[in-house]
């Protein structure tokens, strides 16, 4: 992220730790991102916040739409979850 476009810094979750997105889903509101072993992240104040631990297949793709976070998998069809404020 960026606040100047000048200097540049990793988001990170609470911990401090750098993740790695695997796949990315914004929209005007929201920011979230998986990673490959431990789910869904949400950006809020500039830290990745987990809000779903645990994906038991392989993520294809990430969309949202208004208050929903829709996931596509590889064997288990399409899952959503609901972003609340």
């Amino acid at each position: 992220m960026s606040k100047n476009e000048t200097q540049w810094q990793a988001i990170t979750d609470a911990a401090g730790e750098n993740l790695v997105m695997e796949h990315l889903a914004v929209d005007d509101k929201w920011l979230c991102g998986i990673t490959e072993n431990t789910g869904i992240y949400l950006l809020v104040n500039d830290t990745w916040e987990q809000i779903v631990s645990e994906i038991l297949d392989k993520v294809t793709s990430l969309a949202i739409d208004g208050n929903t976070l829709y996931v596509g998998t590889l064997k288990r069809g399409m899952l959503h979850y609901n972003l609340s404020e």
